[in-house]
């Protein structure tokens, strides 16, 4: 079951985005690096980052479960574990990173999927950081205000 994204804002930059290859992962993985970047909000953050993983084929799917080690974000039957919050993009991109940082260590190869998965989540924890950040500033300057 792939992840169905909920928000306009996301449908309508896939709608209006140019046509990009499915077979190009690279430049499709650069596209959801914008969308990621130009999300505001918590929700578009982790919407994103769901309709970037539900975009894979199954070939870059099994690709990853090959060295993930049951910490990647698809099943058994290669369905996306659909991410419900920023805590789970968190999680995810640590584990990506751990992963990446020990098949390097060990020189090890790793695939691309693994690469292209730590830039989307990589913008995504920084997409994260910055709307917490701001968050708590409002909080913080309402509180004063008060």
């Amino acid at each position: 079951m792939r992840a169905q994204v909920g928000h306009a804002s996301i449908k309508h930059q896939h709608a209006t985005n140019e046509f990009i290859d499915p077979q190009d992962f690279e430049s499709q993985t650069k596209r959801y690096v914008r969308i990621v970047q130009a999300a505001d909000r918590a929700d578009l953050i982790v919407d994103a980052v769901n309709a970037y993983l539900s975009s894979w084929s199954r070939d870059r799917v099994r690709n990853l479960q090959m060295i993930d080690g049951g910490w990647g974000p698809f099943g058994a039957g290669q369905e996306l574990s659909v991410l419900r919050s920023l805590g789970d993009v968190w999680r995810l991109y640590n584990n990506v990173h751990r992963q990446r940082i020990c098949l390097g260590e060990a020189n090890m190869t790793y695939p691309d999927e693994i690469v292209l998965l730590e830039q989307v989540l990589g913008e995504a924890t920084r997409a994260a950081r910055s709307y917490v950040s701001k968050a708590l500033g409002l909080r913080h300057q309402q509180a004063l205000s008060a």
